[in-house]
Formats: C-alpha cells, sequence, structure tokens
C-alpha cells in the first residue's frame, strides 16, 4: 500500500507528488515558483545534436587547417580578409592599428576637376607676374652744358620683359640757382609731372619718393627753368625691376 511521505498542513491544499510507489511534497522556492529538475526531454524533429556538433567541430577544424584562419590571444576565431585578383586570392593588409591600406590606382576625376596639365599650364601663366623682383634700379642721367633757360633730362627706358617701379627721384642743378624743378614721366613726346618744387639753390635739389611702375617706354623726366648756359645737371632714379 502507498504511503504519504509528505506533511499537510492544516486546511491549506498541499500538492503532493506520486512516485510510482509513494507520494512526496512537489517543491517550489520562497516565492512559490515550481522547482523542476528535467531528467529527460525528447527533441523537435531537425534540433542539433551533440553528433552533429561533433560532425560540424570536425569540418571546422579541417578548415582551419587548410585556410588563413587563425585565434587570437583570446581564443576567439579571427578572419584573414582576402581580395580576389582575377587570377588567385590575396590578403588585405591593414597597420597595426587596424587601418585598411589602400592603394588607389585608377581615380576619375568629376567634370571640371583640375589636372596636372592645367596646373602646369597656370603655372606658366602667373610665373613672374606677382611681385617678381629681378633687379635694382639705381639710374643717372646729366646734361654738363645745359642751355639759359629751360632745361629737360631724361634716364632711359626700361628692361624689355619687366616692369620698372621708380621709387625714388632725386634732381639738382651744381652750377646754378633754378627757379623751379618739375619731377615727372615721359611717354612718347608727352610728359607727366608728379612733383613741383619752387627755387633752388645751386647743388640744392628737389626729393620725390613713393612707387611709380613705368613698363618698357616709360622714363623718368625732370624739367629744370632759370638755368644759365654751361650749367651742369642731373637726375637721379631708384627701384627695381619685375619680370611681367
Amino acid at each position: 500500500m502507498s504511503k504519504v511521505k509528505a506533511e499537510v498542513a492544516g486546511s491549506v491544499l498541499t500538492l503532493l507528488g506520486y512516485d510510482g510507489t509513494d507520494f512526496y511534497n512537489v517543491l517550489v522556492d520562497v516565492n512559490g515558483r515550481l522547482q523542476i529538475d528535467v531528467i529527460g526531454s525528447a527533441l523537435p524533429a531537425g534540433a542539433a545534436t551533440a553528433a552533429n556538433q561533433a560532425l560540424l567541430l570536425g569540418e571546422l577544424e579541417e578548415k582551419l587547417e587548410t585556410a588563413d584562419l587563425d585565434l587570437d590571444g583570446d581564443g576567439k576565431l579571427a578572419v584573414l580578409l582576402h581580395g580576389y585578383t582575377g587570377v588567385g586570392w590575396m590578403q588585405v593588409l591593414i597597420d597595426a592599428l587596424g587601418h585598411l591600406q589602400v592603394d588607389a590606382v585608377t581615380c576619375g576625376l568629376p567634370g571640371g576637376a583640375a589636372t596636372s596639365v592645367n596646373q602646369a599650364l597656370l603655372l606658366e601663366k602667373i610665373k613672374d607676374q606677382v611681385f617678381t623682383y629681378k633687379s635694382n634700379v639705381l639710374q643717372i642721367a646729366s646734361d654738363l652744358g645745359a642751355v639759359a633757360g629751360e632745361n629737360f633730362l631724361d634716364i632711359g627706358g626700361g628692361v624689355v620683359g619687366e616692369m620698372r617701379v621708380i621709387r625714388t627721384l632725386y634732381a639738382h642743378n651744381v652750377t646754378s640757382p633754378v627757379t623751379k624743378i618739375r619731377l615727372g614721366l615721359i611717354t612718347g613726346v608727352t610728359r607727366y609731372w608728379i612733383a613741383t618744387c619752387e627755387a633752388r639753390g645751386a647743388g640744392e635739389g628737389f626729393y620725390w619718393q613713393g612707387e611709380i611702375y613705368a613698363p618698357v617706354g616709360v622714363k623718368p623726366t625732370a624739367q629744370f627753368l632759370g638755368c644759365v648756359a654751361g650749367d651742369d645737371l642731373y637726375l637721379h632714379a631708384t627701384g627695381y625691376n619685375m619680370g611681367v
């Protein structure tokens, strides 16, 4: 006869289980959740089995031996990335930080993009254009036999292919006083005056400082008024030449 090997707690319902011989209390935890030990379980159709996993592991181990696969220091599987050349497979390179290394063999430029040919042409266009220094300018013109009254004195033109930048002009009559001196530029037969002074004593000059761009054919000039015949006249110009 079966025995009840359990405690019956008064009027509270006690759940019992039968082991085929005797009755026992069915266990729950302190929260009343049923405690179950799974002794056996039927697998559903198609479920993975230990045998299938063993076969899969064997296949993987075989692949690991023949492919470029490795395990890192933590035992995790590391796969070496490869690319196909059209003939064979080559390992893809990275640096020590894991950055992919790429050689850009071809790169299609968008419409209107700059090319080395265009850059070379542009360089030829701008070469010697932006205030390229070539040489200093220090020119002197003299007339050691002036006529009485008015005299003009011009300095020769610049160098072909260069722009002359005039920074200073200085004119004086070494021999006699003058009533007026003018300084300026002459192009062709036309003179353009940029500065004028009144009477100057013998050897007392007139000085101008600034910046004038004078291409070939444009020359510094001076006018002396009130000269005595035979006076010695001088005109000085300083500056620099730049490429054009």
